[in-house]
Order: structure tokens, then sequence, then C-alpha cells
């Protein structure tokens, strides 16, 4: 068996995901700045590499998120006018 090259690279990232899980109330938007934290930190090239992707996937799931927010926010806002004609 080879021994693990970075051994503190799996758990950072492991850490992470099963973090978002067990605390809902974690928004992807502080999930992005905790990996580009931890990518900023690391010395081993691989993981920062796998911190940097995990990151602009959260970036890409808050902006998402946020999108969905706003349109349902300019929804009610839209229906609310229309309740009161």
């Amino acid at each position: 068996m080879e021994p693990e090259r970075f051994p503190g690279s799996r758990v950072i990232i492991f850490g992470q995901a099963v973090g978002a899980l067990a605390m809902p109330e974690v928004s992807y938007r502080s999930l992005e700045q905790s990996c580009l934290r931890q990518a900023s930190i690391t010395s081993d090239p691989e993981a920062r590499k796998a911190l940097a992707e995990m990151a602009r996937k959260y970036r890409d799931m808050a902006d998402h998120e946020e999108r969905q927010q706003k349109s349902k926010c300019l929804s009610e806002e839209f229906l609310n006018q229309m309740n009161h004609l």
C-alpha cells in the first residue's frame, strides 16, 4: 500500500463537506471563504488546487442561491402589488 502523500489535505476537504451537512445554517458563501482561507495557508499545491476548485463551486452555488432568493422576493412583491389593484 502506498503511503498518503498529503495526509492533512483529505481531512480538511472531508471536514469541509461534513461541516456543510452538519450545519445547514452555514452559507455557501461562508464555505467559499473558508476554502479560500485554507487554500491560502496550505503549502501543498494539490490541496491548494482542490480547495480553490471547492471555493469556485461554493461561489457558484451561493450565486445561484442568491439569484433564486432575489427572484422569489421580486415575485412576492409583484403578487402583493397585483393584490392591491
